[in-house]
């Protein structure tokens, strides 16, 4: 460049444009002359001899390179190149690369560990690496942290999605809808009405608004100011309801009303079921072609057509072999 405004030559991914900047290329080229005309195509893009300033995307989407046919030559990895076809197919899941289909690999994925003779066996389910063995884990998957005296990986607090250990005060990343909390060393939860937020958390320092909830302000930090829609209203903005929940369907003055208790969903009238709910069972359709929705007897959460053999429970209750829904011990949830 002459200065820090003014370039003679622009990077890959850039070209020269009338006014002496440097403007982005379109997405698929490396090289360009203007934003529409490439002059080489990124990875996993392709020109024909026709049109050799039109970049088109390779055929399959573990393609790496192709020729000016759209036939593949090299393959990313986790996939496998059939030459005669020109086209890639995906490895086993155990694979991180591999030469052809099969479980035998050249690596092993993530959650894998190489067990000799090109075999990759999965690790414990909550280890994100491992080796010699599925259960000595050597990192950990979100949640959960390595306990260095047994290699085994042990639940983070409830709040944290990264952490040192057990404790509140171990986090290191909060989960979202949670947020860090200097003095006490802990995640909190952010308000209701927050996606995810900032200290201290209220409906001022939402990140974004959550289902139900509209923004008022956005502030110069980027925070929002999230307040409640109406009753069933699920996306709305200061004066009007766009979109009703689940179970809910728009009645006078734009305002959701409730479903009968028989429906989960409805239509036109809250009668009208199109769903039957929790503790019903569909036993056919109406002339108008709307559920008829009879009640389960007794605890049943789910039933059969008997209306009275369970297939589901509510909490604190267990399903018995015969379809009957029994109270759990009181110490249980």
């Amino acid at each position: 460049c002459e200065s820090n405004k003014v370039c003679t030559q622009c990077n890959d991914g850039f070209y020269y444009d009338n006014q002496k900047v440097c403007s982005k290329c379109s997405d698929e080229c490396e090289t360009c002359t203007d934003y529409n005309s490439c002059k080489s195509c990124k990875r996993g893009y392709y020109s024909t001899e026709k049109n050799p300033e039109l970049c088109l995307k390779c055929p399959d989407d573990g393609c790496e390179l192709c020729n000016n046919e759209g036939s593949c030559y090299d393959c990313l990895d986790g996939y496998y190149l059939i030459p005669e076809a020109g086209r890639c197919e995906k490895c086993h899941l155990s694979c991180a690369t591999c030469q052809n289909e099969g479980d035998l690999c050249d690596s092993c994925a993530l959650g894998y560990y190489d067990v000799g003779a090109k075999k990759c066996h999965q690790c414990n389910k909550n280890c994100r690496t491992c080796e010699s063995s599925a259960g000595n884990c050597t990192s950990c998957n979100d949640g959960f942290y390595l306990n260095d005296k047994d290699n085994h990986c042990v639940p983070c607090h409830s709040s944290c999605d990264q952490c040192t250990g057990p404790e509140e005060a171990d986090c290191i990343v909060c989960k979202t809808g949670f947020f860090y909390e200097s003095f006490s060393y802990s995640c909190k939860p952010c308000y209701e009405g927050c996606t995810s937020c900032v200290f201290p958390g209220s409906q001022r320092y939402c990140n974004d608004c959550a289902e139900g909830f509209y923004t008022v302000k956005i502030f110069d930090d980027g925070t929002h100011h999230c307040e409640s829609c109406s009753e069933g209203c699920s996306s709305c903005d200061a004066t009007t309801c766009h979109e009703c929940k689940k179970g809910f369907i728009f009645g006078e003055n734009n305002q959701c009303i409730k479903c009968s208790l028989e429906c989960s969903e409805c239509e036109g009238q809250p009668y009208q079921c199109t769903e039957c709910g929790e503790h019903y069972y569909e036993t056919g359709k109406n002339a108008n072609g709307y559920a008829i929705c009879a009640e389960c007897q007794g605890n049943c959460k789910k039933c059969d057509s008997s209306l009275s053999k369970c297939t589901d429970c509510y909490d604190q209750f267990y399903l018995t072999e015969d379809g009957k829904c029994i109270d759990c011990d009181s110490s249980c949830n």
